[in-house]
């Protein structure tokens, strides 16, 4: 059967592997990577799609392409991504039954992308009233800001998810979104302030530094080098192939208005942002007190008042995190010094505190606009 270009007779190999005999691990891997040379990259099992990634760019997420597995059931066109979304599409309005989409694998098997495909197929094929076409784009430019925030480069992807996401859509009985809402897990928060030879920390940083006129960055008090970062780096990994900082941050930004968030809130969010990159920066030089005691001063003392400049609090109560450790008693109040040790450690897990306490606000305040 043939649809212009979508056609079951171009087919290598079975499409669906429960068509095989024998049907073994040896003879599924093999149709695999029959399919996947000519790239056809999906193949069903039953109802379940399984997709390599080809790493390229390929011609099959067109408008026309969505078009046509809408009009037509999902075993009369070659297996996709969007003939799954549209069966489980098809359900819900039919059949008046909630759907999950399930999406599964290792780190660099394509997860974010079809995520991607899955939101785009929803988008197009649901009502076209203009609120509905405002849902929709806001469900889809949210994906840009967790994106920004919680992916980065990897050796396995460039754009590697660092938490677990699991995202409600509610749509009307005529099939119209209506909202929606985001749940995350498990950010990778070590990632702030160390990653792997090789890795990236996550995307925000470098698009702040490459994307971000010079009178943002003067007012985040930021250089444009990376190299000048410790959490950035060290890692020896200042840039990804397929990853264009620059344009992206301008889709960040992009996003984040279509989002409602006001002015005053996105620069807060880079303010965030900076701080951390800037408390990376901090040394401590060690020293020893006069009871035996180990503690340590700050050597770029003018990073603290930055810092706190632009987390908008007070110079002293930074430098007091930063080196010394307070423990209240039922009686007193307990104060000792840190060493250079404890203190990086304090300083680091005061970075990811403050990161992961940034994406958890990101999430609500998406939730708040597409519910």
């Amino acid at each position: 059967m043939s649809h212009g270009v979508l056609s079951l007779d171009q087919e290598i190999g079975a499409s669906d592997a429960v068509q095989l005999d024998p049907l073994t691990e040896e003879a599924f891997i093999a149709n695999l990577h029959q399919r996947f040379k000519r790239d056809q990259i999906y193949t069903y099992i039953g109802n379940v799609v399984v997709s390599v990634n080809p790493y390229k760019k390929l011609a099959l997420y067109t408008t026309e392409v969505i078009h046509a597995y809408q009009r037509y059931s999902m075993y009369e066109l070659p297996p996709h991504i969007y003939a799954a979304a549209d069966a489980s599409f098809r359900s819900m309005k039919d059949r008046n039954l909630d759907q999950s989409v399930i999406i599964t694998g290792e780190s660099g098997a394509g997860k974010t992308e079809a995520c991607k495909c899955v939101m785009q197929y929803l988008a197009m094929v649901s009502g076209f009233a203009s609120d509905m076409d405002c849902i929709k784009e806001q469900l889809l430019q949210s994906n840009f800001i967790l994106e920004a925030f919680g992916n980065a480069k990897t050796h396995r992807n460039d754009n590697s998810s660092r938490f677990g996401k699991y995202m409600e859509i509610e749509f009307d009985f005529k099939g119209c979104p209506v909202g929606g809402s985001v749940t995350n897990y498990l950010l990778e928060k070590s990632r702030v302030v160390v990653q792997a030879q090789g890795e990236r920390n996550f995307h925000i940083f470098y698009q702040l530094l490459s994307g971000a006129d010079v009178h943002l960055l003067k007012s985040l008090k930021l250089q444009r080098n990376a190299d000048k970062y410790q959490f950035l780096h060290e890692s020896r990994c200042l840039h990804a192939n397929n990853v264009d900082d620059k344009a992206s941050f301008i889709t960040t930004r992009r996003a984040f208005d279509m989002l409602g968030f006001s002015p005053e809130e996105t620069l807060s969010t880079f303010q965030v942002a900076s701080s951390v990159l800037k408390l990376g920066n901090i040394q401590f030089l060690p020293r020893a007190n006069m009871d035996g005691t180990e503690s340590c001063s700050l050597v770029n003392e003018y990073e603290v008042y930055e810092v706190s400049e632009l987390l908008q609090g007070e110079v002293s109560v930074l430098q007091a995190a930063l080196t010394q450790r307070t423990v209240e008693t039922r009686h007193d109040v307990i104060v000792t010094d840190l060493s250079a040790t404890e203190a990086n450690y304090a300083r680091n897990a005061l970075c990811k505190a403050l990161y992961s306490r940034l994406f958890t606000w990101l999430v609500n305040k998406i939730n708040d606009t597409i519910r």
